[in-house]
């Protein structure tokens, strides 16, 4: 009779999708994996299908635990150097963009009741 494998817990993410997208990343590893839905979700019961927000759980054998979360921090990592290049930057111009646009519509105010104060 075969030994059953011992599961352990790799991490806990945000959403089933953001857990779906690493166990799918650790599976082309070669790395098998189980997502469930982290208990005391008092919510869950509200969707038929589970509820896709909240917490998820990743599991991994016990015995690929080091391999899957040496992939996990390379994942972050690179995840965080994207997110570092290609988000914060238009996040600035957006709100330097935004920040014009206030003081054009507080100077044009001003203007306004300057103006219909002389008349």
């Amino acid at each position: 009779m075969p030994v059953a494998e011992e599961w352990t817990k790799l991490t806990s993410l945000p959403s089933k999708y953001e857990a779906d997208l690493l166990a799918g990343r650790l599976q082309e590893e070669g790395i098998p994996t189980q997502t469930t839905k982290a208990p005391g979700d008092s919510a869950a019961w509200l969707n038929a299908y589970g509820d896709p927000r909240g917490l998820f759980e990743v599991h991994v054998p016990a015995a690929k635990k080091g391999d899957a979360g040496q992939l996990l921090r390379e994942l972050s990592s690179s995840e965080q150097a994207t997110i570092d290049r290609s988000f914060h930057r238009p996040i600035q111009l957006v709100g330097r963009g935004l920040l014009l646009v206030a003081l054009i519509g507080l100077i044009a105010a001003f203007v306004r009741s300057a103006g219909s104060t002389f008349l």
